[in-house]
């Protein structure tokens, strides 16, 4: 506190200092009415037959939009998207478009990883191929797509009722 001058101090003074629009503030209930449930690509009984299980994670908006993508152990599927992507591999090792991806269980500092690749719309158009080569283990994928993705819409107008 500074003599002679009587500031408001606090956590509540330095949050009340953020500009903020109305309409942030008024989504009290953001978790309740943004909360969205994986929701398959294709029926798991298709393509697990297949060799993979495809499902949406986050699909709620326009902006962005992500997939979580399991190949299983010692399959190999060509899969197809609408727009490009990035993607990080959270579990397993394989091949994916023929680059060695893997998810890496400890980075040491200044240690390359091969858990992250970008997919042109080209190449997500064409098909990516994607081999699990683990006996045992799913090679599990998470790809992130951003704005425009036409995959994506259908599922986000379901949103809107």
């Amino acid at each position: 506190m500074i003599p002679g001058i009587n500031l408001p101090v606090g956590l509540d003074a330095v949050a009340g200092l953020i500009p903020v629009a109305g309409d942030v503030i008024a989504a009290v209930n953001f978790g309740r009415d943004n909360k969205v449930f994986p929701h398959p690509v294709y029926p798991f009984t298709e393509s697990e037959a297949k060799g993979y299980r495809e499902q949406w994670i986050c699909y709620g908006t326009g902006w962005y939009s992500a997939k979580e993508l399991t190949v299983l152990p010692k399959r190999s599927v060509q899969i197809k998207d609408a727009a490009a992507y990035g993607l990080i591999v959270v579990e397993g090792t394989g091949t994916f478009g023929g680059h060695h991806v893997a998810a890496p269980t400890m980075i040491r500092f200044g240690e390359m990883t091969q858990d992250e690749l970008f997919v042109s719309a080209a190449a997500a158009k064409a098909g990516v191929l994607i081999e699990n080569v683990s006996a045992s283990d799913p090679l599990v994928i998470l790809k992130h797509f951003g704005p425009g993705n036409p995959d994506n819409e259908p599922l986000r107008q379901l949103r809107k009722h």
